[in-house]
């Protein structure tokens, strides 16, 4: 899985791999822009199909939201966007989410590259939820939680229905959906300012206004610590805007709307990523009504046993391994001959 992040930082190394193509410094010369140290290439066909499934760095949420401060502090807003889908269900009970987001890379007036995406999440409770994701690349992906089972599918074909492999992998699915809007801003945390306007009432909630602004000036980037991201550490927050929603009681975000439009530089070459996302958390307490997809477009997956490869890991360097055999079965590989005069 991938997230917004991945989608800003492909597609400004999509954009300098352009720009390059028309004279310049070699792609290895970027310093992990566009190759990675000691990797191949990253082919666009396969970078577009990655960098579209959004959020997932699980990033944890050490305790509560200060309201308050959040109104007035970039960082704790953030902290508050990086709430949980897992959270919110537990906060809020049934309800929809809509996000939609767009990134474009523009040299001047000249856009590069983009991307937009749309997600939707239809949460009845945390036994039975639908999550989809589509994009302008023509991907998207399918997920469906219902009767103990996951539905997974790509945005064409069948979907595939299997158990989870572990208790909490269908929430950490959903908050995988839900950490658009994060993502984003984090981009912009560094260089925006934000203000309180007042309590507004959201689908019968009390919620904070809260304002955003580009800053007079801008915050130290922190270190990034993969090549692939070191452009961020030159981004300066060129414009900002939107306005943010904030459950008084949780510090949940209940709807958002950002604008931003940063630089970043690398090798005296200066490009502008522009980015829109919209948030909103629907339907609160509403009757959501969630089925498993008809049996003619699921097909079973079981899992894979994975007892083979625990044994292989604790015994490994005890006992020798086992060699799979095609028919399913195994059997343990000989040992190899010991040195003469060696002591078992």
């Amino acid at each position: 899985m991938r997230s917004a992040r991945m989608i800003v930082s492909f597609l400004f190394c999509v954009a300098l791999a352009c720009t390059n193509a028309a004279g310049g410094q070699p792609d290895e010369a970027l310093g992990g822009l566009v190759v990675e140290s000691h990797q191949p290439p990253v082919s666009m066909n396969h970078g577009l199909r990655a960098i579209s499934h959004v959020g997932s760095r699980d990033v944890s949420i050490t305790g509560p939201i200060d309201v308050s401060l959040a109104s007035d502090d970039p960082e704790e807003l953030l902290r508050a966007t990086r709430i949980s889908h897992q959270r919110a269900g537990e906060i809020l009970g049934s309800h929809r989410v809509r996000s939609t987001s767009k990134v474009e890379v523009r040299d001047r007036a000249q856009v590069l590259d983009s991307l937009s995406v749309e997600t939707s999440i239809a949460y009845r409770d945390r036994e039975a939820y639908r999550a989809v994701l589509e994009n302008s690349a023509d991907y998207g992906r399918q997920v469906v939680y219902f009767g103990g089972f996951l539905y997974l599918a790509p945005r064409y074909g069948k979907f595939h229905r299997r158990r989870p492999e572990r208790a909490d992998e269908p929430a950490v699915l959903r908050n995988e959906f839900f950490a658009e809007v994060a993502a984003h801003f984090e981009l912009l945390v560094h260089g925006i300012a934000v203000r309180s306007t007042g309590e507004v009432e959201y689908s019968g909630r009390r919620a904070v206004a809260v304002k955003i602004a580009a800053a007079a000036g801008s915050r130290p980037v922190q270190p990034q610590p993969y090549p692939r991201r070191a452009w961020r550490e030159s981004v300066r927050v060129l414009a900002a805007g939107g306005e943010f929603l904030i459950d008084t009681e949780t510090g949940l975000v209940l709807q958002a709307r950002l604008l931003g439009r940063v630089s970043a530089s690398r090798n005296e070459r200066e490009l502008t990523v522009h980015v829109a996302a919209e948030h909103a958390i629907i339907d609160i307490g509403e009757s959501i009504e969630i089925a498993a997809p008809p049996a003619d477009r699921w097909v079973n997956t079981p899992l894979r046993s994975r007892e083979l490869d625990e044994r292989e890991i604790l015994l490994r360097g005890i006992a020798p391994p086992v060699r799979r055999q095609s028919g399913g079965s195994s059997s343990v590989a000989p040992s190899s001959p010991r040195p003469e005069g060696q002591q078992k």
